[in-house]
């Protein structure tokens, strides 16, 4: 019987609510059990969850062991505290207690299921009444508390997310392989294997047939949707996620953003599928470094090149094979294995000669491309003099790349053709000699590309409108690899300028661009690479680097007509060319957009006099600060003399156009010298840096003698920004301000914006160098240091550390599990007697987590119509076969709403219940949607997998969610027993399946099985290992749906306030500890609903006609961005001219559209207010009029770019009446500024 003290102590527990949980899935298993579709077992869900760029990235992460638990003799646990069921019963334990305190999920969902007896027979009862519960101090968890993880982590964690995410903060880097194993790969070489990312990634790195590569064919002839993205590799994604950002990776070669390099931090993350399903292109690396691998774990690239020379040929004895490397330094200079070897001169060079074969491959393994070797001669190798050795012979298979010269003396050797590399023809590197991979392998790849053959022969394949017949050859290549800079057929032809131009023309690949200066095409991976390939236009602009530079030119826009710099090409009306800078008599220089952005604008610099300065000086109105080159001193000149044509000011800050670029380039202000016959301009970051760059010295003169600092650098940079004068200051504000070519958009108060944009120019530099140095101290104070693990203190309900030799071995070698999570087992707590296993993330499995698993890694984002958007629903993602079971080998199912999640992109791993998976069976993707507050079916979605023979099939869509009021399509030819048939959602082709009922599986819903799910839930299936797929109420929790949330049961009127429905937050989806979710009632808004939503009370005027349903047009103004335009389709009641919109959208312009162009301004807001109610009566004079209106018909009929330069006389001349007036193109708003009436 429990000890009084015992139970004093237990019932004191449950007051505590730790914030450690380790709660351990899947652990219901017994050893009869250790099946193939048993894979995961004993894991741990943790969340992750990124915000980057607006863009949120959802993952659960499952850690699970990667050997069986059976396999140990974990002694008794007679340290910790256990209770049997019917114990914690009568102490009134509730099942949600026992989730708090770290029980693993099958022992809380047992639990539960014997508080609610009814379910269970008396026999049963009382073999459950005997389970144990044991209560771990943490931070041993387990079912018998034989667990810990065995990691170091920071004191400030107080979460499983946050000591997982600390752990994976370093780089990963293995000393040791991974491996993918379930295609037999030949390498060449003794021990290294095949990694998952070598398949299919277009080069052959299995000497066995090259089975790497065997079925890759078809991804090169894999054609797209419309509204999809086709990715370097073949596959498609939806065309949504391209060109997101640099590190928004969806195809998994990561060709849909615009990468410049690889970075390693990648891999400093956990291992979620945005970073761990990508590969890294040979083809771009290879610049810099010579790679071997297309994993993006550079340690492998390593590892693959010691591999190489441990393999030397059995014919080779190991000092031939020493002395070979140690004397012409291969691969390294200085290799360690060599030590003094070769140091004695001739010693190496006798050994070779008497040792090693006449002829042989160094390294002992193809180089590239599955037949590329070096082949060296003892007879060359006797006769170098020193240690440079170029490889006098190059072998390869001349079935599979000609083009050569014909007329040379050729070696045949282990059935490969060998040439000497003037044969060719090419040349080694002269540059860095004695390194043997840049200055021999690096030339090899590039000049010998068209040696990796991997389709010729198969006539399906070459026969396919979308590859390209290699002349004189039975090779074919993709139409979309033409003019990459990488020669693939053996004469050249498919980087031949006129084969491009022909294939472009006809349009024959979606990856050529045409230059429009020049009769060229260049691969669209060419475009913004820093380089012009096109040829550069009349206005000295780039097709292919100046994008947005010409479409400035193009494009007419309001904001940059006439403010003194010309930004579009001309236009020939009526022999005259005509731009945005001609005819500007009748335009206000000075305007929001222009005023106070740092740049004259108008002729004499108006739109800046009086603009904020840091300088502590002020001049009279018309006047701008001026330096005297006299006297160096501030001093003010008059409007009037401004732009004269004669320099009054140090530096002709007065007379900015002698150093304003002309043309279409960007222009940079910079110092003028004076009585400099060259005109030279300085820029800013030289001006008193202690050399006279002008010739007279003027960019020294004003410098300030008295200065307590050395100046190194000039007196403008950040270092210095407490040690200038005024002068220095007005000339360091001024002389740096640059003005882009780059689109103007549409503002309402440019002038602030413009204000604030030059104070954070004029900050720049400091800024960057004080983030700097608090990254240089971030690097040393908190990166390294090792901290212990953690205890939580139940008692005291507090966090604190356990040293390193009592409690947690800390297990130093870091990699051990490579991306998994060490985990220690105690065998025996009494002889501290531990073993080390690991958890292994999806991709990986093993002890060691050292295999690549076979994975289907899913990206989402979901799409609500506007009906549904309030809607909470649950998906269902389940991956399932072809056969007549119709097996579900795995799923995810998390809840959505719209509101909430619009944004997310949900990432999801599936995996096969056989390892390795069924090639005979094709697989797919199917989703499944329920109103998870109505526990309604709602409809499904289907995605094929194309592709069986990859080992990763990366997927990444763009969903919709049905209709509410789309009809379930419904179907005839499929036989479901005990089911519907039915027709997947948005399925162009019509793919029927049958959605069986509650309790039935199968293709044709004929295998009955038992649910284990709450009665009050749905059984939306049967996964390979028995277990029911559970969709749960709003209210409960669990893989059964067995326990309660409580957080909204609890403090309902505490949570969701006027109306609104409290929602938990998924276990998986808690990111912080938000717990709840509020769906707000109409009308409201915020996290609590306690914000009103803005609304709209509009009536109209007796005398305006209105039709039955009219738009209102709500435009959201974004600071340097283009406008965004949101409207609503409203209906007004029969006999009314009042109506009342709510949650309208957030916006600073809305007017009415009643007809087709009939337009009424409603309001006009440079602030806008969350919560404020607008209350308008629109009247005749808020109409909107057209141009043909307010201009006379001679100016209506002008070309565009001289019509709009006379947009502000209907202001000027018809104020305050008109507050509106729109073109074809434009809609002009009439505002005061400047005690002027002007159009904006």
């Amino acid at each position: 019987m429990m000890s009084f003290i015992s139970l004093v102590c237990f019932i004191l527990l449950p007051s505590i609510n730790p914030q450690l949980q380790i709660n351990l899935h899947l652990t219901d298993w017994t050893s009869n059990t250790e099946t193939n579709v048993d894979l995961q077992h004993d894991c741990l869900h943790v969340p992750t969850h990124l915000i980057e760029d607006n863009i949120q990235y959802h993952q659960v992460i499952s850690y699970c062991m990667g050997e069986w638990p059976s396999k140990w003799n974990i002694e008794e646990n007679s340290f910790d505290q256990n209770y049997s069921f019917s114990q914690l019963k009568m102490l009134n334990v509730t099942s949600q207690q026992l989730y708090l305190w770290s029980a693993p999920m099958d022992i809380v969902e047992e639990y539960e299921s014997y508080l609610n007896q009814s379910l269970f027979s008396n026999q049963s009862l009382a073999l459950m009444a005997t389970q144990l519960f044991y209560n771990c101090t943490l931070p041993r968890f387990g079912s018998v508390c034989q667990y810990s993880l065995d990691i170091s982590t920071s004191s400030f964690a107080s979460s499983l997310k946050e000591i997982i995410h600390d752990f994976y903060l370093q780089e990963y880097e293995p000393s040791t392989w991974t491996c993918y194993t379930h295609l037999e790969c030949n390498r060449g070489t003794s021990t290294a294997c095949l990694d998952w990312t070598e398949i299919c990634n277009g080069h052959i790195d299995c000497l066995n047939d090259g089975i790497d590569e065997k079925h890759c064919w078809q991804l090169e002839i894999n054609d797209c949707e419309e509204n999809e993205y086709r990715c370097n590799n073949g596959e498609c994604i939806s065309k949504m996620f391209y060109r997101e950002g640099p590190h928004h990776f969806d195809c998994i070669d990561r060709s849909d953003e615009d990468y410049k390099r690889f970075n390693s931090t990648y891999l400093s993350q956990e291992p979620i599928l945005r970073f761990e399903d990508i590969t890294c292109d040979k083809n771009a690396r290879m610049n810099t470094h010579i790679y071997f691998t297309t994993s993006c774990v550079s340690n492998r690239n390593n590892l693959i090149l010691e591999d190489m020379f441990l393999n030397k040929p059995n014919s080779t004895s190991d000092e031939c094979w020493l002395a070979f490397r140690c004397q012409f330094n291969i691969p390294h200079y200085a290799d360690p294995i060599c030590g003094n070897m070769c140091s004695k001169n001739g010693i190496c060079q006798e050994i070779i000669n008497n040792t090693c074969p006449d002829i042989l491959f160094i390294p002992n393994a193809p180089l590239f491309f599955g037949h590329i070797y070096f082949a060296y001669t003892k007879e060359d190798a006797v006769q170098v003099p020193g240690t440079i050795f170029p490889p006098p012979y190059v072998c390869y298979n001349d079935q599979l790349c000609g083009g050569f010269y014909t007329n040379a003396a050729l070696l045949t050797y282990n059935n490969l053709t060998c040439r000497r590399p003037e044969d060719f023809p090419f040349s080694y590197s002269t540059i860095g000699r004695n390194d043997w991979l840049k200055a021999y392998v690096k030339p090899l790849y590039t000049k010998l590309y068209k040696c990796n053959t991997i389709i010729h022969n198969i006539s399906i394949v070459c026969n396919n409108s979308i590859m390209y017949q290699c002349i004189n050859s039975s090779k074919c290549i993709s139409k979309e690899r033409i003019a990459d800079d990488f020669i693939d057929c053996d004469y050249g032809d498919d980087e031949d300028p006129i084969v491009i131009y022909d294939i472009c023309l006809k349009n024959e690949s979606k990856t050529l661009f045409k230059c429009s200066t020049i009769t060229r095409c260049i691969h669209y991976q060419k475009i913004n690479n820093g380089y012009c390939n096109c040829d550069r236009n009349e206005y000295g602009l780039c097709d292919d680097e100046d994008a947005e530079c010409r479409a400035v030119g193009t494009h007419l826009s309001f904001p940059i007509v006439c403010d003194g710099f010309t930004d579009l090409f001309p236009v020939n009306i009526d022999g005259q060319n005509v731009t945005d800078e001609t005819e500007c008599e009748l335009w206000q220089c000075n305007n929001t957009y222009t005023r106070c952005d740092g740049i004259w604008n108008c002729f004499n610099g108006a739109d800046e006099v009086h603009c904020n300065t840091s300088v502590s000086f002020s001049c009279p109105s018309n006047h701008h600060i001026c330096i005297s080159p006299s006297t160096n001193q501030l001093t003010c000149l008059s409007l009037a003399k401004a732009n004269d044509e004669i320099i009054d000011c140090l530096g002709a800050t007065d007379e900015p156009n002698l150093c304003r670029s002309t043309g279409y380039a960007p222009s940079q202000i910079k110092f003028y010298c004076l009585d400099d016959s060259s005109s030279l301009c300085v820029m800013s970051e030289f001006l008193c840096d202690g050399y006279k760059n002008c010739i007279n010295g003027d960019d020294e003169q004003f410098c300030s003698p008295t200065r307590n600092v050395s100046i190194h650098r000039g007196i403008c940079n950040a270092e210095y920004d407490g040690s200038r004068s005024d002068v220095e200051i007005f000339f360091c504000e001024h002389v740096h301000l640059e003005r882009n070519r780059k689109p103007v958009h549409f503002s309402l108060d440019a002038t602030e914006f413009n204000k604030v944009k030059n104070a954070i120019h004029k900050l720049t530099y400091g800024i960057k160098a004080i983030c700097e140095d608090v990254g240089v101290w971030h690097k040393k104070q908190g990166v390294h240091s090792p901290l212990d693990t953690i205890k939580i203190n139940k008692d005291k309900n507090t966090i604190h550390s356990i040293p390193s030799d009592t409690e947690s071995i800390v297990y130093h070698d870091r990699y051990r599990c490579h991306r998994g999570l060490p985990l220690r087992i105690w065998l025996s707590r009494e002889n501290n007697l531990t073993n080390i296993t690991c958890l292994c993330p999806p991709s990986f499995y093993g002890n060691i987590c050292q295999y690549q698993n076979q994975r289907v890694s899913l990206t989402m984002r979901f799409q609500a119509y506007s009906h549904s958007r309030r809607t909470v629903f649950a998906l269902v993602i389940t991956l399932i076969d072809d056969s007549d079971k119709r097996i579900i080998h795995s799923h995810e199912q998390f809840t959505y709403l719209y509101f909430r999640d619009c944004r997310v992109k949900f990432n999801v791993y599936l995996l096969y219940s056989t390892r390795p998976k069924n090639d005979t069976q094709n697989y797919s993707i199917h989703i499944d949607i329920y109103d998870k507050i109505l526990l309604t079916y709602r409809g499904s979605l289907l995605i094929p997998l194309k592709f069986p023979f990859l080992p990763v099939h990366r997927i990444a869509v763009h969903l919709n969610i049905p209709r509410i009021n789309d009809d379930i399509q419904s179907c005839t030819n499929q036989t479901c027993v005990h089911g519907q048939c039915m027709i997947y959602s948005e399925d162009s082709k019509g793919t029927p399946f049958c959605h069986c009922n509650e309790r039935w599986s199968g293709k044709h819903c004929t295998i009955p099985y038992t649910c284990t799910c709450s009665s009050d839930s749905l059984c939306a299936g049967i996964l390979a290992n028995n277990r029911s797929i559970c969709v749960c109420p709003i209210n409960k929790f669990g893989p059964r749906c067995l326990l309660n949330h409580t957080v909204c049961q609890s403090s309902q009127n505490n949570t969701c306030n006027n109306g609104g429905v409290c929602m938990p937050i998924d276990e998986h989806m808690q990111i912080d500890d938000k717990k709840f979710f509020c769906i707000c009632a109409k009308g409201f808004t915020g996290k609590r609903c306690e914000i009103p939503d803005n609304k709209m009370i509009l009536s109209f005027h007796k005398h305006i006609q209105l039709s039955q349903t009219f738009i209102i047009h709500f435009i959201e103004l974004i600071n340097n961005s283009s406008p965004k335009n949101s409207s609503t389709l409203s209906r007004i009641p029969i006999y009314q001219k009042t109506i009342t919109i709510y949650g309208i959208y957030p916006f600073h312009i809305a007017f009415a559209q009643l007809f087709d162009k009939d337009f009424y301004l409603i309001t006009v807001q440079k602030i806008y207010n969350l919560s404020s109610t607008l209350e308008k009566t629109i009247i005749p004079s808020d109409r909107c009029r057209h141009i043909s209106e307010v201009l006379n018909e001679t100016i209506v009929l002008l070309h565009p770019i001289r019509r709009i330069k006379y947009y502000h006389l209907p202001c000027n001349e018809t104020s305050p009446s008109l507050p509106c007036f729109f073109d074809d193109i434009h809609f002009c708003l009439c505002t005061d500024f400047n005690h002027q009436r002007i159009a904006n």
